[in-house]
């Protein structure tokens, strides 16, 4: 059942939380950069996957002494998940298909099907909120951003998860 839940303590502590592979603790630098309390009406479970996909497949494709920066935060009347790693990102030519299933593409052989994507996509698109995937270039920092966007819940009455609507929390 969809209920009302606040993303950033499901992407703190609705999946973040939960023990990512061994090589993330290690060998990447992961966390978050902005990490506000946002509600939004949505399924749970289905947000936690959403968010812990994308987490894993940054971890996944970042290389070992890497970054993979979190941010939740509010845009005008969105709540905003943004993923930025420093992996190898998507070549351009393949970005338009980069949610289709099964899709892979030219990246390293890595474990998975590609349904990863596609599958986050179709949440957010059942959710009402879109998805966005860019590279990162720059002389100081390249990779992949994906950023989701989806409706704002009213305050009133909206569940939150954790540690509640006042807690925003930044890092460096």
């Amino acid at each position: 059942r969809a209920g009302d839940v606040c993303f950033s303590n499901v992407g703190c502590n609705g999946c973040v939380s939960y023990p990512l592979p061994e090589r993330s603790v290690r060998e990447s630098d992961c966390g978050f950069r902005i990490a506000e309390s946002v509600p939004l009406i949505g399924d749970e479970l289905a947000l936690i996957y959403a968010v812990r996909n994308r987490v894993e497949n940054a971890v996944k494709f970042t290389p070992n002494g890497g970054r993979v920066d979190l941010g939740v935060y509010r845009e005008d009347e969105m709540a905003v998940l943004q993923i930025e790693d420093t992996g190898p990102g998507i070549p351009p030519e393949e970005l338009d298909r980069i949610f289709e299933p099964f899709f892979r593409g030219r990246q390293p052989p890595v474990e998975g099907s590609g349904l990863g994507l596609s599958i986050v996509k179709r949440i957010v698109d059942r959710l009402g909120g879109s998805i966005a995937i860019e590279n990162i270039t720059g002389p100081e920092r390249s990779g992949l951003r994906v950023t989701v966007y989806l409706k704002l819940a009213p305050e009133s009455g909206s569940k939150y998860l954790g540690a509640g609507p006042s807690t925003p929390q930044t890092s460096t």
